[in-house]
């Protein structure tokens, strides 16, 4: 979550010649409606927590303080090509790729998710965020919401009206910077 990061990196860590920048962003539409489902309070802070305009802040001090262009990938690409993906991924950050890193053993219920993720969260929270990711043992499709004929989102799964209009303006406001990366590859 970019929200988290925007204000601790420094220029110090972006120099270092040892780290990498990767951007892992999803379709706004289904960020939004994935998210509101999860969390289904529409809070002030709600469209800082989807990342987008953080995410373009840490982007462009990286650009400014880097030598390193930073890799963008896309969590479509992810799911729906998840090989050649990974490939890139480990060629950018100049690691073998290992066909075994595609597929992994789910996490029981047991699992140190503190010692095994560093996840600080009660568990009843990890497992409500990060479920699927836990029972996980592949990457698969993602969720899609309800588009138009136009392919424009409907967010005809947000049953309150009024979080629906404020869902539009978040979308709107959010688009720009997801363009934005897009148009960055």
């Amino acid at each position: 979550m970019s929200f988290a990061l925007a204000n601790i990196i420094d220029e110090e860590f972006i120099t270092n010649p040892d780290v990498y920048f990767v951007f892992l962003l999803r379709k706004p539409q289904d960020t939004i409606i994935s998210f509101y489902l999860k969390h289904s309070i529409m809070e002030e802070d709600f469209s800082e927590w989807l990342g987008y305009k953080p995410s373009y802040d840490i982007f462009q001090k990286i650009i400014a303080n880097s030598s390193k262009k930073p890799l963008i990938l896309f969590s479509e690409e992810l799911s729906s090509s998840p090989e050649s993906t990974i490939k890139k991924f480990c060629e950018y950050v100049q690691i073998p790729f290992l066909e075994e890193s595609l597929t992994w053993k789910s996490l029981d219920e047991e699992a140190d998710l503190y010692v095994l993720w560093h996840e600080t969260k009660k568990k009843d929270a990890v497992t409500h965020w990060h479920g699927n990711a836990i029972n996980s043992r592949r990457f698969t499709p993602l969720t899609t919401y309800e588009v138009d004929q136009h392919g424009f989102p409907t967010f005809g799964e947000v049953q309150n009206p009024s979080d629906r209009e404020k869902i539009f303006t978040i979308y709107e406001e959010i688009l720009p910077y997801y363009q934005f990366f897009q148009l960055q590859r």
